[in-house]
């Protein structure tokens, strides 16, 4: 009787290890995409300024900072003294819930096609703000 009470009770232990890391898991994943996008978007904006072309250039660049310490300073001190201040939060990152009824099949393809994932729970497609602008659906966000 014990012994059963004894090996039902590991196999709850077990379960919720597997549990606990598979949440972990996600959490991990979904940390890296967060930073993944940001070193993508970090990217193209110095690409896009400084017209690098190619990845041997923007590794030139970073040497030449790197061995200047002062420039690293000069430029800490520009973009803190600069008017535009840079986002406090990730909130502008944060994805943003739209409602799209059950019949707009359409609508439903486009926005699972731009990433959008339905949320069970809500009831409602979770999608990044920046796909809701291209997709127009600002007036359906709940």
């Amino acid at each position: 009787m014990a012994e059963d009470r004894l090996k039902k009770i590991d196999e709850q232990i077990s379960k919720l290890k597997a549990q606990k890391q598979a949440l972990l898991n996600r959490d991990r994943a979904k940390d890296r995409k967060l930073r993944t996008r940001r070193l993508i978007q970090i990217g193209a904006i110095f690409e896009k300024c400084l017209e690098l072309n190619s990845v041997e250039e923007a590794e030139v660049l970073a040497r030449i900072v790197a061995e200047n310490p002062g420039s690293i300073e000069e430029l800490k001190h520009l973009l803190r003294s600069s008017p535009v201040s840079p986002p406090q939060s990730t909130s502008d990152m944060d994805p943003l819930t739209v409602k799209i009824d059950y019949e707009e099949k359409d609508l439903q393809k486009r926005v699972k096609e731009a990433g959008g994932k339905w949320d069970k729970e809500k009831k409602a497609w979770i999608l990044p703000p920046s796909q809701v602008e291209i997709l127009g659906l600002r007036d359906r966000v709940i």
